[in-house]
């Protein structure tokens, strides 16, 4: 096998109903046509594909792509023009051409790590700026996802990540799969052992591709007394979890690059500390985060709006656990929408709670 890189250029052809694509690739050595199945891919994507060249009788030599993996941008080119492509709703050619001249190969760790910093440019507010980044995370995603289903034998039509097209009749193709541990789930029963409880954690696959998986790794860390900057550009799902375990740990923890926070299903960011407070815990919004000063012990007693938040809900539950007084949680019941057996593993973890009807 053979690889190939650069960036989609323009497709030739494209068939809605199995994936199959004829496009061309734009490598150091000039254009490419490529062909194969090919699910999540559009224009303007920097891949590198693996596969063979052959030598078509009437178009001459082709590559065949057996599978492709997705690549960041590597020159300023490039990067404008994935930008550019539509793909980042709100960017066209010229924002993307201002971004590029502003920021260079750093752009998309810009974008990740520090997207506040898009605001820098005429254009952009700092709301659009967070949306920004939110976009390019979850077009990743969706792009990881497409892939999977390839995996399965089911093939979709991305337009632009505007519409999927997913033609019917197709057969799923039987394969042996083992799904992994949730660990963005599992995080809060880390947060729980921090706490104080006393919970065993199974089935984890620390090898997992599962970014959040630094739950574990993170755990130590914070475990030891001192201040603590925790980076969440990568980790955005972690932040309750892990600001449960800062309020009562030794030391000043300062959660930063997290401005996306904002635009989950509840201003998290806001939700976060203000459920802290409530609980009795020391934390104050910044920028683009929040700082949580560790606490001995948590008073509790205090009544926390879970936003219709699932994150926050399961936070304040596991936070509640040490402190004080029993404390008051509206709306908990939102759970359900990631992980609707929470309530019920609390208590037969040994937590304590009961549903109060309010008129």
């Amino acid at each position: 096998m053979e690889k190939v890189t650069g960036y989609i250029d323009n497709f030739i052809y494209r068939n809605q109903d199995n994936g199959y694509c004829v496009l061309t690739l734009n490598t150091e050595d000039g254009g490419l046509t490529c062909v194969g199945t090919l699910q999540g891919v559009v224009e303007g994507m920097n891949v590198e594909f693996t596969g063979s060249y052959t030598e078509h009788p009437s178009y001459g030599r082709q590559f065949r792509v057996e599978s492709y993996e997705e690549k960041e941008p590597e020159d300023e080119f490039a990067i404008e023009r994935y930008l550019g492509s539509g793909a980042v709703k709100g960017i066209g050619a010229a924002l993307a051409a201002r971004i590029v001249r502003k920021f260079g190969r750093d752009t998309f760790r810009i974008i990740e790590e520090e997207p506040e910093r898009l605001a820098e440019i005429r254009g952009i507010s700092e709301r659009k700026a967070q949306e920004i980044a939110a976009q390019v995370e979850e077009k990743r995603g969706m792009r990881q996802a497409m892939i999977f289903l390839q995996q399965f034998g089911i093939s979709l039509e991305n337009q632009n990540y505007e519409r999927f097209l997913v033609s019917g009749r197709q057969r799923y193709r039987p394969c042996a799969y083992s799904v992994e541990a949730d660990w963005s789930q599992a995080a809060f029963w880390y947060a729980a052992n921090f706490v104080g409880c006393q919970v065993t954690l199974e089935g984890l696959n620390f090898d997992s591709a599962q970014g959040d998986k630094q739950a574990a790794a993170l755990y130590w860390p914070m475990a030891r007394p001192g201040d603590l900057d925790i980076d969440l550009a990568h980790i955005p799902d972690l932040a309750p979890p892990l600001a449960a375990m800062a309020a009562v740990r030794r030391g000043v923890t300062r959660f930063v690059h997290a401005g996306r926070l904002r635009l989950k299903e509840s201003d998290r960011i806001a939700a976060i500390t203000d459920a802290l407070n409530a609980l009795g815990a020391q934390a104050e919004e910044t920028p683009d985060g929040f700082v949580v000063h560790g606490m001995p012990q948590l008073e509790g007693g205090g009544t926390v709006d879970c936003r219709n938040d699932h994150r926050i809900a399961m936070m304040a539950g596991v936070l509640a656990c040490c402190a004080q007084r029993p404390s008051t949680l509206l709306g908990a019941e939102c759970v359900e929408k990631s992980y609707p057996q929470f309530w019920a593993e609390f208590a037969r973890l040994g937590g304590d709670s009961h549903v109060l009807a309010l008129g």
